[in-house]
This record gives C-alpha cells, sequence and structure tokens, in this order.
C-alpha cells in the first residue's frame, strides 16, 4: 500500500478578511434579491391549489344533484359545466404562472396571473350570482373562492413591487 503524505491547508489572515469583504459585497449588491420569493404568497398559492380542485369536484357533484332533483333545464347544465371546466384551466394556468413567477422572481408571470384572476373571479361570480339554483353551501363555496384569489392578486402585486425594484 502506498501512503501519501497528508495534504497541509493554510488558512492566513488576509483570506478570512477577503472572504468576509466578498461576502459583505454580495450582501450589498443582491439586497432584493437575498429577500427571495414571498412565503405567505407560495403558502397562500399551494393552499389555493388544493381548494380549487376541491371546489371545482364539489360544484360538479352539486350540479349533478341539482340535476337529479330539481327542474334543471338540460342547456344550462351544459353551460355551466362548461364554465367550470374552463374555470378549472383557467385557475390550474393562474396558479402555475404565479407561482413560477413568485420561485423564479420574474415580474411577467405574476403579471399575467393576475390578469388572469379576472375571468376567473367572474367564473365564480356567475356560480356564486347567477346560476340557475344557488345553494347556501355553494355560497360559502364561492365566497372562499373569491377571498383567495382577492387575497393572491393583493399578494401578487406586492411581489411585482419587490421584483422590478431589482
Amino acid at each position: 500500500m502506498i501512503r501519501r503524505p497528508p495534504t497541509r491547508i493554510e488558512l492566513r489572515l488576509e483570506d478570512l478578511q477577503e472572504y468576509e469583504n466578498m461576502k459583505l459585497a454580495r450582501c450589498q449588491c443582491h439586497s432584493v434579491a437575498a429577500m427571495g420569493s414571498s412565503l405567505a404568497y407560495e403558502v397562500l398559492a399551494y393552499l389555493h391549489g388544493w381548494y380549487t380542485a376541491a371546489y371545482v369536484c364539489l360544484t360538479l357533484l352539486l350540479l349533478l344533484w341539482k340535476r337529479s332533483v330539481l327542474p334543471y333545464p338540460p342547456v344550462n347544465l351544459v353551460s355551466e359545466l362548461a364554465l367550470l371546466l374552463l374555470l378549472a384551466a383557467a385557475e390550474a394556468a393562474r396558479l402555475l404562472l404565479s407561482r413560477r413567477g413568485n420561485l423564479t422572481l420574474r415580474v411577467l408571470p405574476l403579471l399575467v396571473g393576475a390578469l388572469l384572476a379576472a375571468p376567473s373571479a367572474l367564473a365564480v361570480c356567475y356560480f356564486l350570482l347567477w346560476q340557475t339554483y344557488v345553494l347556501r353551501l355553494e355560497l360559502v363555496l364561492c365566497a372562499t373562492q373569491l377571498v383567495f384569489i382577492g387575497v393572491e392578486t393583493l399578494l401578487a402585486a406586492g411581489c411585482m413591487v419587490a421584483f422590478s425594484r431589482e
């Protein structure tokens, strides 16, 4: 077996001072980037994704239940199912863009996600106000969905301001 001599590492005082100066300069240059993405926004978007999935499933089940119990016009059922599927697609795209923009510290995906909040809110308002039959459970579900959309839009605006200052 061949033995090699141990490696000797020497650390001088100048090296430590140089490292501290580099670390200080990096913190001063990237003060906004050091903040990183918004944890509150990320948690809210994650929870809203799960809530949206539950909202779509419950609304679909309620539509089918109302169709079997109440005199529901077939044309209205088809249009409300189509609107529900469009809402699910818009919310999925909005949440994906918003979370990606938050994690990558980019303004454009956050802006597109915030702009997609308007059609999503209008679709939820349809289910809240103008649906053929509105149940009390749907009032609670839609109001919660609107609160999620509103708070996320406000947090996205704050993130856009913070990210654009870089």
